[in-house]
């Protein structure tokens, strides 16, 4: 074991928390092992390092079996940010005697921790306008702290102090005006600073990120709204109504942003279509009963407002001619073949529109080479009607076209038929004819005789018609004779309809109402729009044939597939899109389609 040996000791003395370091005393001792003895008179030189820095001193010495402080220095050594810290001293020294030498030693001290900065440890509040709450610790029961929070960065918003001298907590709002800020974003960041103070030296900063949010509150709002008749030709019996296949409503939107932000789009649907704009007019209400409007209006940051309109609308047909038929009769209606006055018997109906519709009955007549009619108002006191007219100055000798006007406020309705002799007469129900005369009872009849059909004429009218089980009709019969003749003329919605003896019919009209479908590009040559047009209701069972014709912006109509008995698509071809998809043009086409009623 040697003899001699030199240490250092470290004491820490003090702490300074606001300037966050320590005062340590550090010793420089040599020491003889018990009967060892050693002096020197003279100094002796030795060297001092703690925590870096750097102590030389001179030194006598009388040690006989015990220890002896060389050199004591008190010295201040800062601590880390965090507030650790472990400092370190190493010492050397030449004895100068040869039996004592040169000697060093080191040693090292971890030092009590100075109390930093406090830490939060919770905040609640996530929306603009709410109030923040902010909790903490202290890292020390002296310390007082200062809260600042601020938006987006520094630049755009500057810190706003909250309040000085807190001790673990505090709470501030962030106004919801301040959503102006980011008028096309939906949240941002929230900055908060906690700021520790020992005395009235700052010595921590926390600065902690969050999200604040835009509340789902704040939405674009709807100032007014305006719905009105968009469809100028309304008529006035209609006004104050919304009428089917007539109205088109109209709806003028006027919307604003709110803190900031500013409206991107407004957008309206209706009966499946889709309209853009604050001011649009719809296509004609297509049903009946309560329908409604769904407008969407978004802002800058994507929020949105809706707002909902029902219509109740009233249930519109154009003016329907059930029936038109004649007979020559007497003064007084009685059936007379050779009487020279007409009985005119029309039947049809007129939708009431709440009972404000128009109902105007007008009879025809004029000599198959007249160029011109005569006419005869019929009144009619109810909407659903079957009336007769007698009118005088017919020649039972001579053919008339008889026809049949029917208006109401909005559109009108004609057939017609031609009067001549009777050739063949159908027995309703369609167990009876009669040739050259009215049919007045089953079987077959030609001038006043009566042939019914035997068993085996029974068996020769199946083979005839191919008709081996059931009842043979009557137009299968004419057909297989060669007899094919219009038995009924009718106006069903824009069409004119025949019905013919062989089961077969024709509807034509020009197309007035369409209802918009599509606009597509065909090719890199042409765009095709599309629009349903919707046929007689329960006429058709099948569709054998369909001619569209018509011309508009340089593009002609055609037809899509005829196999839907309910609805046609009419298709034009154009060079260049001249309207919008859910818009009609302004040109369309005449058309007429062949098949088989129901």
């Amino acid at each position: 074991m040697a003899s001699y040996n030199l240490s250092v000791g470290l004491q820490q003395e003090s702490q300074n928390i606001a300037g966050n370091y320590s005062r340590v005393t550090a010793s420089v001792v040599l020491t003889a092992a018990p009967g060892a003895w050693a002096t020197w008179n003279s100094g002796c030189s030795g060297t001092l390092v703690i925590n870096g820095e750097t102590h030389h001193f001179t030194s006598s010495y009388n040690i006989n079996g015990s220890s002896q402080v060389l050199y004591a220095t008190t010295v201040t050594v800062p601590h880390n940010s965090d507030g650790t810290k472990t400092v370190s001293a190493y010492a050397s020294f030449d004895a100068k005697p040869s039996s004592v030498g040169w000697l060093s030693a080191s040693n090292g001290l971890t030092l009590s921790t100075i109390p930093r900065g406090s830490k939060t440890e919770s905040i609640s509040g996530s929306e603009f306008g709410e109030t923040f709450k902010i909790k903490w610790t202290p890292a020390s029961d002296t310390f007082t702290h200062r809260v600042y929070w601020h938006i987006l960065t520094e630049k755009e918003h500057q810190w706003v102090l909250v309040d000085t001298g807190l001790i673990n907590q505090c709470s501030f709002k962030v106004p919801i005006e301040l959503c102006s800020k980011i008028p096309s974003e939906g949240q941002t960041t929230l900055t908060v600073s906690l700021e520790t103070y020992a005395g009235e030296t700052k010595i921590w900063d926390e600065i902690k990120t969050y999200t604040i949010k835009v509340p789902t509150s704040v939405v674009p709002t709807i100032e007014s709204k305006t719905i009105t008749e968009g469809n100028s030709s309304l008529p006035g019996e209609f006004y104050g109504l919304w009428v089917q296949s007539i109205s088109r409503p109209k709806i003028n939107i006027n919307a604003k942003g709110i803190y900031g932000s500013t409206i991107k789009s407004i957008k309206t649907t209706f009966e499946e279509a889709s309209y853009d704009g604050n001011e649009v007019i719809f296509n004609p209400i297509k049903s009946d009963g309560q329908i409604k409007s769904k407008t969407i209006v978004t802002d800058s940051r994507g929020r949105t407002t809706e707002y909902i309109h029902t219509y109740n609308v009233v249930p519109y047909h154009e003016p329907q001619i059930k029936s038109l038929t004649f007979a020559f009769c007497d003064v007084n209606g009685r059936p007379d073949p050779s009487g020279t006055f007409i009985k005119i018997t029309t039947s049809g109906n007129i939708s009431s529109v709440k009972n404000t519709n128009l109902r105007v009955l007008n009879v025809k007549w004029r000599k198959q080479t007249s160029q011109s009619f005569s006419s005869k108002n019929v009144q009619i006191n109810s909407y659903e009607f079957d009336t007769s007219a007698v009118i005088s100055g017919f020649d039972p000798t001579l053919t008339y076209e008889i026809a049949a006007e029917l208006f109401d406020a909005h559109a009108k309705s004609t057939t017609s038929m031609f009067t001549g002799k009777i050739v063949i007469s159908r027995y309703p129900g369609g167990d009876g004819v009669t040739f050259f005369d009215e049919a007045t009872e089953e079987g077959l009849n030609c001038r006043g005789v009566r042939y019914d059909l035997s068993a085996d004429e029974l068996v020769a009218m199946r083979n005839l018609t191919g008709i081996q089980r059931g009842l043979v009709g009557l137009g299968k019969i004419l057909s297989k004779l060669g007899f094919c003749i219009p038995i009924q003329k009718t106006k069903e919605g824009q069409f004119d309809v025949v019905r013919y003896s062989d089961g077969s019919c024709q509807a034509s009209c020009q197309i007035k109402q369409i209802t918009p479908i599509a606009m597509v590009q065909w090719n890199s040559c042409w765009w095709r729009w599309i629009g349903n047009l919707s046929l007689p209701e329960n006429l058709f069972k099948t569709i054998s044939n369909v001619q569209v014709s018509g011309h508009c912006n340089g593009g002609v109509y055609t037809c899509g597939s005829s196999t839907n008995t309910k609805v046609l698509q009419v298709v034009l071809l154009m060079p260049t899109p001249a309207w919008a998809a859910n818009q009609v043009p302004a040109e369309l086409p005449f058309i007429k389609i062949d098949g088989r009623y129901k």
